[in-house]
């Protein structure tokens, strides 16, 4: 993967020649709804291998590809850097050796979006703060309907957190922090509240987003924090919070939070290294690097690094110009700021000072304007800052406004942390895998075979696999379709089949459900009204031949991108075994449910090797 700079007279298929891309992947990876680019824009390219181009070195091949020469060497020993020639085909290595924590801001929509939006994130988070929660100045703390988001977030091997926040109606009220503070009862009414919401929903933990804090309410508020703390973690619950940026301890207006006691109490530290430039501010650079450097300097010195979360912005301004300070400029998502320099072809600069992008449009009204976002450059440079300190991880604010680029970038620099254990009183998922009339249970984490089944333990520290071998709620269903799982390394499971009078399909799914979607398809698949077999066969192959056997597009952009990480990937391979009298209704029925079989030689069916 590697980033393009559109120059002038580009086009996307010319872009995409160029490179042997096509253009369908580019438009998906780079969330694109038409063919339109302008010069300036950044462009990532969905391409693990890189065609040299006239004037090319391994330097600007380095630079475009986000990684130092020295890999680009390593990762291509037979070509010597000083004998480049145009059209050879340069290789870009795998960086993503570096584990993170990755927490994204989700604001709660309706049950039906957050289950959507959040299976979509799932991939990329370790961590998701569902927004929002508000407290009053007494303790007592505001309902939300986010039920369908914690258990969605669980399902996906995503800890869910509870966002108590001091946003009002006016804004970030510091004096609402204040009141609840500086009265005894209403801190301890409010952690009472926040003990019992978590337990009784279900979440993994707490953040806490309390913005503006005063300077004299600094050591209250730690104290607030440690308090939350003693509550929390005898349940196995976390503590997480957001934090303003800070380069000094003499930044009048960040005196309210003391980065040394905060993080001695809380679990991560979420750094909100955006809005040096903002809706109320003049015009300039809303994440700029020089000061996102000096952030995360000034938090090593004093937080222990793997606590520290970089927030990242997907989002920017639109200034009116000339500057008037008593004019609010609109926020702006990263996405919306590229489709709005389209529409008015305006060329997007960027500043290396700042690593930041921005350009000038005039509207309408004949206004002139400067919008200042994020991009692909200015988002990796600052990844880059995480693997160079060492800290933590990765944030977003927030998931909903969308930065298509973003889970390219993510998997490009990182591996993300996973769910991999359970504790306090969590909803967890139940997979279950239905043969005949009885339940087997199997320890494979593979939506597409097992129905999910939610429901509660008070078990802590349990792994998450054994769990489900250990404790589930069993329930019979009646099928005629036979289930065989082969899980014997190294063996030829069709090499034992009687081929006499049987036909064999393998069964696809290439539709774009949601795994949970995609389980209460085969939960269908079970009912059906003709006696067959169904053959499990767990198979590792090379990821490129795999991805370029999908037909779907943005299936085969993904794994594209997943062929930069694994040479082979893992997955599970069906098989449909029936009669040649069924053959009809067999192939009308999972049509029906949207699958898709391919009819498979016997030659071909007796050199699939089980291997994971």
């Amino acid at each position: 993967m590697f980033i393009y700079t559109v120059q002038q007279g580009d086009s996307l298929y010319r872009i995409g020649s160029k490179y042997s891309v096509p253009v369908e992947q580019i438009r998906l990876a780079n969330g694109l709804n038409q063919v339109n680019i302008v010069p300036g824009q950044a462009l990532l390219i969905p391409s693990y291998t890189y065609i040299v181009q006239p004037e090319d070195s391994f330097y600007t091949i380095a630079q475009m590809a986000s990684v130092s020469v020295e890999s680009l060497r390593r990762a291509n020993p037979s070509i010597n850097p000083a004998r480049l020639q145009v059209g050879m085909i340069v290789r870009i290595p795998n960086i993503s050796n570096y584990y993170v924590t990755s927490l994204g801001y989700y604001s709660v929509r309706t049950p039906q979006a957050d289950q959507r939006l959040i299976t979509d994130f799932s991939p990329y988070l370790t961590y998701i703060a569902l927004f929002e929660y508000h407290f009053s100045p007494d303790g007592g703390l505001s309902t939300l309907n986010d039920l369908t988001a914690i258990k969605t977030a669980w399902s996906h091997r995503v800890k869910p957190l509870m966002t108590i926040t001091n946003l009002t109606e006016s804004g970030f009220s510091s004096q609402l922090t204040s009141q609840m503070l500086n009265n005894s009862t209403a801190r301890n009414t409010l952690i009472n509240r926040i003990l019992q919401e978590v337990s009784t929903k279900g979440y993994d933990g707490v953040n806490i987003d309390f913005e503006m804090t005063l300077e004299k309410d600094r050591d209250l508020f730690t104290g607030f924090l440690r308090e939350l703390r003693d509550r929390l973690k005898p349940a196995g619950h976390l503590l997480t919070i957001a934090v303003p940026p800070k380069t000094s301890d003499n930044i009048p207006w960040l005196k309210g939070y003391d980065y040394g006691g905060i993080g001695s109490v809380v679990d991560l530290m979420f750094i909100m290294a955006y809005d040096w430039h903002h809706s109320a501010s003049e015009p300039g650079p809303v994440a700029p690097i020089n000061e996102v450097r000096r952030t995360i300097q000034f938090a090593i010195d004093r937080v222990p690094r793997k606590k520290i979360l970089l927030g990242l912005p997907l989002y920017g301004y639109d200034w009116t110009l000339p500057y008037n300070p008593k004019t609010i400029a609109p926020g702006i998502s990263n996405q919306n700021a590229v489709r709005l320099a389209m529409q008015h072809q305006a060329e997007i600069h960027y500043s290396k000072e700042y690593e930041s992008p921005y350009f000038y449009y005039v509207d309408g009204q004949g206004n002139r304007h400067v919008v200042g976002f994020e991009d692909a450059r200015s988002i990796s440079k600052k990844m880059q800052l995480i693997r160079e300190f060492q800290i933590g991880g990765v944030g977003a604010w927030q998931l909903s406004l969308g930065f298509p680029e973003g889970p390219w970038l993510l998997t490009k620099f990182f591996h993300i942390k996973k769910l991999e254990s359970i504790g306090g009183n969590k909803i967890i998922s139940s997979l279950l895998l239905f043969s005949g009339n009885c339940v087997k249970e199997v320890r494979r984490f593979s939506f597409f075979y097992f129905r999910v089944l939610s429901y509660k333990t008070n078990l802590k520290g349990v792994s998450m696999m054994d769990n489900l071998a250990t404790k589930t709620n069993k329930e019979e269903i009646q099928s005629k379709l036979m289930i065989q799982v082969f899980d014997e390394q190294g063996s030829y499971p069709f090499r034992s089949l009687d081929f006499s009078n049987k036909i064999v399909f393998e069964m696809f799914d290439y539709t774009l459900r949601t795994p949970l979607e995609k389980a209460d398809a085969f939960s269908q698949l079970l009912k059906v009204p003709f006696e067959c077999n169904l053959w499990i066969l767990p198979v590792t192959e090379e990821t490129l031949a795999y991805q370029q056997a999908i037909p779907e597009l943005k299936s085969a952009a993904l794994l594209d991108m997943l062929s930069s990480i694994k040479d082979t990937i893992q997955r599970d391979r069906t098989f449909i075994i029936t009669t040649l009298q069924q053959i009809k209704s067999i192939a009308k029925f999972c049509k029906d449910l949207g699958f898709t079989l391919k009819n498979l030689e016997q030659r071909e069916l007796e050199n699939i090797r089980v291997s994971y």
